[in-house]
């Protein structure tokens, strides 16, 4: 029940993917703190890794993949729209 990925999707993937990445990123740098010591590698750093950004990068295309195979995204705009409309009359 895949459908045909188009070249507007796969910009939408990357995208999304991009912005998990940054996001995790983000909060790789927030939360690990960074030793006092100057000499020493901080504590986050195994975590600061090119693997560790691919990760998030590919978490990201295949959450929005799945969000969009079972249609979530419009359920859920549908009932949004919904409640506007209610809200209105």
């Amino acid at each position: 029940m895949i459908s045909n990925i188009n070249n507007i999707d796969v910009i939408s993937y990357l995208g999304i993917g991009f912005i998990s990445m940054v996001i995790g990123i983000i909060a790789i740098n927030l939360i690990v703190e960074e030793p006092n010591v100057k000499n020493k590698k901080p504590e986050g750093y195994k975590y600061n890794t090119f693997k560790t950004y691919i990760t998030f990068f590919i978490i990201g295309i295949v959450i929005h993949f799945i969000v969009e195979q079972i249609n979530l995204d419009q359920i859920y705009c549908g009932k949004k729209c919904q409640m506007r409309i209610k809200s209105q009359n």
